[in-house]
């Protein structure tokens, strides 16, 4: 015996017996057909249930009455619930393929989203997949408006997430207007 210490071994033994018959149910789920022993007939393999949806959409009639105080503004849906693994996509910022910064708000927006989508779709994801977006704009330099332009073009309004517009001083470097986070599942 390695150690005498039994409240070191039994949790451990507890755990590592659990992850074998974790295993070993994986396993035997996953069987192609087998023949019944009494038998000639074939056994078929249980059918897997489609896989559920990545992530749902939740809206609400309070949301509905905060966004009176908003629209045309801002478009975001009240709560995302989700489903699957989340891919986290820290700040994009507008640069050109080569890292360029490029040289108006409304073009690093434009950067900004074109660099996101290259991240999500990196990690196997697209826009649509995107349950929360945090951007950050520096003020009196990015207006709300340039931002929502661009952004209507790249978010289709039946994916749309839960967002937070957050208005800086300033950002990593002087010259850098805008940066979108993404949360995706």
């Amino acid at each position: 015996m390695l150690c005498d210490d039994d409240d070191v071994i039994t949790p451990t033994l507890v755990l590592l017996a659990a992850a074998a018959l974790g295993a070993l149910l994986l396993v035997r789920r996953h069987q192609p057909p087998v023949e019944d022993a009494t038998t000639t007939t074939l056994v078929p393999a249980e059918p897997e249930a489609p896989p559920p949806a990545k992530t749902r959409r939740i809206d609400s009639d309070v949301a509905a009455a905060q966004r009176r105080h908003c629209v045309p503004l801002v478009r975001w849906m009240n709560a995302v619930e989700v489903r699957s693994p989340l891919y986290l996509v820290s700040a994009q910022f507008g640069a050109d393929e080569s890292g360029v910064l490029l040289p108006t708000a409304k073009l690093q927006v434009e950067g900004a989203f074109a660099n996101l989508q290259r991240a999500l779709r990196d990690g196997g994801r697209t826009i649509r997949d995107i349950a929360k977006l945090t951007v950050y704009l520096v003020h009196g330099r990015c207006s709300l408006a340039e931002y929502r332009t661009v952004e209507a073009r790249y978010i289709p309004r039946d994916a749309l997430p839960a967002v937070t517009i957050v208005y800086v001083v300033a950002l990593a470097t002087e010259n850098i207007l805008v940066q979108i986070e993404a949360v995706a599942a």
